[in-house]
């Protein structure tokens, strides 16, 4: 067997062991972050978390083997106000016509970068969003240096984002899910969300993992 061939039976063999769980708001606190303050200005406030858990059963997913890979956390867009990361974002327009929802913070550990944990964790928030007739998922996007808080640009929109509003630094992205959501679902993947969904368990994450300040880290 050739080095491609076996590194090509341990990314299927990864890939299969990984599975998504709904996170809870009284789980925030626990999760991993690309630093040690970078969730602390979301958590001051969780009435943002209450309020996503109330409309749509959970606040976030993590996608887990036997710990957290990586994880993707929302709030009602009615809840911006909340969250000092989306109180000065570029573009945002709490009048929009259509329910919608923001990302308040997406992180995937850089072991398991090239395994789709972005994609998979946003068609999971997707997949929960169209069931309550949500149709938008807004996003605050980082050109250079991204966080926890504001996600790469680049990765926002190989996950299907479109910039909605121009900033040289941190542009406002926007996913529209009445136009994609059912093109981009792909049937083991789409199979693989729903019954994520059911699953209310999270493992609890190891007390000390940071990542590196660029929206990853390595498992210590």
């Amino acid at each position: 067997m050739s080095r491609g061939q076996a590194g090509d039976i341990q990314f299927q063999q990864e890939r299969a062991s990984m599975r998504t769980v709904s996170i809870g708001y009284g789980q925030v606190a626990g999760l991993p972050r690309c630093r040690a303050d970078c969730l602390a200005r979301v958590e001051a406030n969780l009435r943002w978390a209450t309020a996503a858990e109330s409309r749509w059963g959970a606040c976030g997913l993590a996608v887990v083997d036997d710990d957290i890979v990586g994880y993707a956390l929302i709030a009602p867009s009615w809840h911006a106000s909340d969250i000092a990361a989306w109180q000065t974002a570029p573009g945002q327009d709490d009048e929009t016509d259509r329910p919608s929802a923001i990302l308040v913070a997406q992180w995937v550990d850089s072991h398991a970068h090239g395994l789709d944990v972005h994609r998979l964790l946003i068609d999971g928030i997707a997949a929960r969003l169209v069931r309550t007739g949500d149709l938008v998922l807004d996003a605050r996007g980082a050109r250079f240096r991204p966080t926890c808080l504001c996600p790469s640009v680049r990765v926002l929109q190989r996950c299907g984002f479109q910039i909605e509003a121009e900033h040289p630094v941190t542009p406002l992205l926007r996913l529209d899910l009445d136009r994609t959501v059912r093109h981009r679902a792909r049937p083991g993947l789409w199979g693989r969300v729903v019954t994520a969904i059911r699953r209310p368990d999270l493992p609890p994450a190891p007390a000390q993992r940071l990542c590196d300040g660029g929206n990853g880290g390595g498992r210590r």
